[in-house]
């Protein structure tokens, strides 16, 4: 099928599979259950993905992409994997966690409107870039890596930006947006780093295990 519209008022998981470029158009969890979608072709978001405070799991062989009146909204956690790039941008996501995963092509781009985010990890191997922008703060459980020079900007508004984890592996510039005179961004790299241009509420704390470089004005 092309379109889907799924609703569950229950008990129990919503799990799609699929053979075809797939639009949801609505899908709606009002029980207890995760939504599941793994679609063999590129998944286009135009309507909305309500969770009820479970997770989403998005899998394709393709593009995701949240275009129009397109919203998700999980609470806990979304994890993506595409081949060609994820853009969820339309109307920000609620979660409270992201995980993502992209391959061959494309970059990774995430709006989460929800006040806060954190990245359970993230592997960029398709030579893209990832943005990730979120509405409160932005901190990781994961690693995140991004191969093949591919940019890293991160923008949080008045909310702290802290990505410490030992195993991140930034290969491209990386960009921190944020503001207020008690936020501070740190970032860790297990290479060398290249910092961006950036803007920074308050200090930053930047560690790698190579030369720290820019290209950009750093501006706090």
């Amino acid at each position: 099928f092309s379109t889907l519209n799924a609703t569950n008022t229950g008990a129990g998981v919503i799990n799609i599979a699929n053979t075809a470029a797939l639009t949801i158009a609505n899908m709606l969890q009002s029980g207890t259950g995760a939504i599941t979608v793994t679609n063999t072709g590129a998944i286009n978001i135009t309507g909305g993905i309500s969770a009820n405070n479970n997770d989403v799991t998005l899998t394709s062989t393709g593009t995701i992409i949240e275009t129009a009146s397109g919203l998700i909204s999980t609470g806990t956690t979304l994890t993506t994997s595409s081949v060609g790039g994820t853009t969820l941008l339309a109307l920000g996501l609620g979660a409270t966690s992201y995980n993502g995963t992209n391959t061959t092509s494309g970059d990774i781009a995430i709006n989460d409107l929800s006040g806060g985010l954190i990245i359970t990890g993230i592997t960029q191997s398709g030579g893209g870039n990832i943005s990730i922008t979120t509405a409160g703060t932005l901190t990781q459980t994961g690693a995140i890596s991004v191969a093949g020079g591919g940019t890293s900007s991160f923008t949080t508004g008045a909310s702290l930006i802290s990505l410490d984890n030992t195993s991140n592996n930034f290969t491209g510039a990386v960009s921190f947006t944020n503001s207020g005179a008690a936020n501070d961004v740190s970032v860790f790299n297990n290479a060398a780093l290249i910092l961006g241009a950036s803007t920074i509420g308050h200090n930053l704390t930047a560690v790698a295990t190579g030369a720290i470089t820019q290209t950009g004005a750093l501006i706090s």
